[in-house]
């Protein structure tokens, strides 16, 4: 590993692995010719303050992910690199033998660090084939002959970070623009209503607002209002339906709603 590799895979701040510190070893280990699916369950850096000199600077301990496959990792880090130019050496001994049939069981290493930071984004913009077609293209062979699919996600995992990707994106100005335009639509294709045109009628970015009624829902419940002598509106609530929307507080689906008589309940706005 280079001088800036390491740096990339250890903070010096914290004395700790980044976050994504797994896939930053699985190609080192690939050049290696270990084709295994190597998770780690293990590792330790040393504290610069330690007494105790002698003890690794970085040590991780792992396993293959095929439920059949006995083989373990070990790999260690005796000192830090001090030098630019000078490389960062690892220690791996390999135990056991490699036993895959990729007939039986296919495994792969979970998207994290800045590949799961930056998979989303790619598949939001050209879609979950797209992006496993490509991957699978580019992916390496002896690995997949082994049946470790690390480089190749499944399509199911990318939909899930596109969705997670959506959520965590959702006050975009790409949503308040789907948002202004779906309400000029529904006005522009209302040929029926006369003073009131639409479905959407009123929306707010903070806090995030919108108002749904049509004017024949005000027209019925003006005429529920003058045969009933005790109109009621009731008020119902729920959070369940609506996905929390970043740094904003709970948002909460609210729907009023009548009964005129025997009529089934119906909603006013």
């Amino acid at each position: 590993m280079t001088y800036e590799q390491w740096r990339a895979f250890c903070d010096h701040k914290t004395y700790d692995v980044y976050n994504g510190w797994g896939n930053q070893l699985a190609p080192h280990l690939v050049t290696l010719g270990i084709t295994c699916t190597i998770i780690f369950r293990f590792h330790h850096i040393r504290d610069p303050t330690s007494l105790k000199k002698n003890s690794n600077l970085f040590s991780a301990r792992g396993h293959c992910k095929n439920s059949e496959c006995p083989v373990r990792i070990e790999i260690d880090v005796e000192h830090e690199v001090k030098n630019k130019g000078s490389p960062c050496v690892f220690k791996v001994v390999v135990i056991g033998d490699k036993k895959h049939d990729p007939k039986k069981e296919t495994t792969g290493r979970p998207l994290t660090g800045a590949a799961r930071e930056a998979m989303p984004k790619e598949v939001n913009e050209h879609g979950p084939l797209a992006i496993y077609e490509r991957n699978l293209r580019y992916a390496n062979e002896d690995l997949l002959k082994e049946g470790n699919f690390s480089e190749v996600s499944s399509i199911d995992v990318l939909k899930r970070t596109k969705q997670q990707y959506n959520r965590k994106y959702q006050l975009d100005e790409n949503i308040f623009k789907d948002v202004r335009m779906f309400g000029y639509l529904t006005r522009s294709i209302d040929h029926t209503s006369k003073d009131i045109k639409g479905y959407m009628q009123t929306s707010g970015e903070w806090p995030f607002t919108i108002h749904f009624f049509t004017e024949a829902q005000l027209d019925r419940f003006a005429e529920y209002c003058k045969t009933e002598k005790y109109s009621t509106l009731y008020i119902d609530a729920t959070g369940s339906v609506v996905r929390k929307l970043k740094d904003q507080n709970d948002v909460f689906y609210y729907s009023m709603v009548f009964q005129d008589k025997d009529s089934s309940i119906m909603p006013l706005s």
